[in-house]
């Protein structure tokens, strides 16, 4: 069986329905339940409270929350109460929340922008480190100030892990100075783009002792092969991701040409996400996800498990039940 991966969700699915899922993996020996927060769907930090009600080993990875919309205080507050109700089997993720969703709310996330995302997240991980350890707190810092903050209830006893969600050679820097991993927004990524984000993880300073390196891998499993990939494409967040994809370079490897990458960029563009699902090819959906037969995912999954990511974690779509024990067999 293999102990070294998680599972993963987008806050789309009920929160009752996704909690099951994260029962049927516990019995199937997964590693790790995750839930990502997307806006302005349901808050994962619900997702995770209610699952910890009902599992008893598997951990629990919040991946991720963003440092701009939740002060420190805060984060510091809701990872202690959830690692409380877990018996210490919370994983805090937390990055830049996406810059559409931050701008529209009004937040300033970027450089371009005025923002500044590594003081930002230093700080903030400064903070709920220091905050999580049950002592005061006071930081007169760029973006915190806080005078004799602290936690009024007790702190748990061990080290909370930490995990950056980013790519950015800078936030991935911090990440191996301060905080226990790395969560690579994959989702949908060829093998090859995998390898690229690895290698800008490893620059610079070398890996600590015990870092993790998680991804999320997109998955369909289906009794056919084709039924699996036409459940792919009708999800309009792997369009984007694909139509914004910057990885033209390895698709001829899947018999890919650029006029097809072209085709299905200019009908998302134009937003006729009809046309764009139409031309999504199976070649398409073979580069950038797990899809296709039980067994045909096995192979696939082992290739992405490779390149040297510690922590698979697998965002099913379809048949979640079979994609579940497929990946734990």
């Amino acid at each position: 069986m293999v102990r070294r991966v998680g599972i993963g969700f987008n806050p789309h699915l009920p929160i009752r329905e996704t909690v099951e899922y994260a029962q049927h993996a516990e019995r199937t020996g997964y590693d790790s339940f995750w839930m990502h927060e997307t806006y302005f769907q349901r808050d994962a930090i619900s997702y995770l409270s209610a699952a910890a009600m009902v599992t008893k080993r598997i951990r629990l990875g919040l991946g991720c929350i963003n440092v701009f919309t939740r002060n420190a205080a805060l984060i510091a507050m809701t990872a202690g109460a959830i690692d409380e109700l877990s018996d210490e089997r919370f994983i805090l993720g937390i990055g830049m929340g996406g810059l559409l969703p931050m701008t529209k709310l009004g937040y300033k996330v970027g450089p371009s922008q005025g923002g500044r995302p590594i003081a930002t997240m230093s700080e903030t991980i400064e903070a709920v480190r220091r905050l999580s350890t049950g002592e005061p707190v006071t930081m007169h810092g760029e973006f915190i100030d806080f005078d004799g903050v602290k936690l009024v209830f007790p702190p748990r006893q061990h080290r909370l892990p930490i995990y950056i969600a980013s790519t950015r050679p800078k936030l991935v820097q911090l990440a191996k100075n301060i905080a226990d991993g790395v969560i690579l927004p994959g989702v949908a990524t060829t093998i090859e783009g995998l390898r690229d984000q690895l290698d800008s993880v490893k620059r610079g300073s070398p890996l600590p002792a015990d870092f993790e390196i998680a991804d999320y891998l997109m998955c369909s499993v289906g009794t056919n092969r084709s039924d699996a990939l036409d459940c792919v494409r009708q999800q309009g967040f792997l369009l984007d991701i694909i139509a914004r994809s910057s990885q033209e370079q390895y698709m001829e490897r899947y018999g890919v040409m650029p006029e097809e990458t072209q085709k299905l960029r200019e009908a998302w563009q134009r937003g006729d996400r009809q046309a764009a699902s139409a031309v999504l090819s199976d070649a398409m959906i073979s580069a950038f996800t797990i899809s296709g037969t039980p067994e045909e995912c096995l192979s696939k999954f082992e290739e992405y498990r490779k390149t040297g990511i510690t922590l698979p974690i697998i965002m099913p779509i379809g048949d979640i039940r079979l994609a579940i024990e497929t990946f734990s067999a």
